[in-house]
């Protein structure tokens, strides 16, 4: 196969794999909010307090970066395409962004349980 094949197959393996683990993550987000608040997101009742639109949009922006830290970790270097030209995340940025990404989902929770 010519070098643009390769490309759409990666570009398909991505949008995929960003499928798969928004829609896991959805599905964990929900239930956690309709446990905490008692009503999920067909019901946006959960969004009424002030500043809750901003973090829950960060945090769906922390669910984007802990997917670009596994793909450019693992995912890349699995599948179709036979060059391994592609280089990982070093270590330190690795865990820098896998830690912020959780802590802002996770001060997302803290905000609906102070409510």
């Amino acid at each position: 196969m010519n070098k643009i094949s390769y490309y759409y197959l990666e570009l398909v393996k991505l949008i995929i794999t960003a499928i798969i683990l928004f829609a896991l993550f959805g599905v964990i987000n929900d239930a956690i909010i309709e446990g905490i608040t008692g009503s999920s997101f067909p019901n946006p009742d959960f969004l009424q307090y002030k500043g809750s639109h901003a973090l829950y949009i960060l945090q769906h922006i922390a669910c984007a970066l802990l997917v670009f830290v596994l793909y450019k970790n693992t995912i890349q270097f699995i599948g179709f395409n036979k060059n391994k030209k592609g280089k990982k995340l070093s270590p330190k940025w690795s865990k820098t962004i896998i830690y912020s990404s959780f802590l802002i989902i996770i001060i997302y929770y803290l905000f609906l349980l102070l409510q």
